[in-house]
């Protein structure tokens, strides 16, 4: 999903049509009532995938995640889009945009936007 709208990003940016990827973090919905923040992963009864299954639960229990309200999430969301256009990912808050960027260094925006820049007259 990222590659794609890397591409769309650099496809519509010409006529001023801005993209963004919103990859939230913990937000209080009924989606994460059995989310990996909460218990281990049903991948732990599959052998290749259970140490990355119990490391992602132990990690996630070390970080006391907790989920912010949908409400405050979608008005961060609002502010990203209504902001002048300076990055292309944003998280649910800004505690999970700033892990974004240690995941993904710059979260590929120097190089997105250098490359449209090289195709713009």
């Amino acid at each position: 999903m990222s590659a794609f709208s890397e591409t769309l990003r650099t496809e519509v940016e010409q006529f001023g049509i801005r993209v963004l990827e919103f990859l939230p973090g913990a937000v209080r919905t009924g989606m994460n009532v059995e989310s990996v923040t909460r218990i281990m992963a049903q991948a732990v009864d599959c052998p290749p995938y259970a140490p990355m299954a119990r490391k992602q639960h132990e990690l996630s229990k070390a970080a006391n995640v907790v989920p912010i309200e949908i409400d405050e999430a979608a008005r961060y969301m609002v502010d990203a889009v209504e902001a002048p256009y300076t990055r292309m990912r944003y998280g649910s808050d800004a505690p999970s945009t700033a892990m974004m960027d240690g995941w993904r260094k710059d979260g590929g925006e120097a190089t997105i936007a250098a490359f449209i820049a090289s195709l713009t007259p």
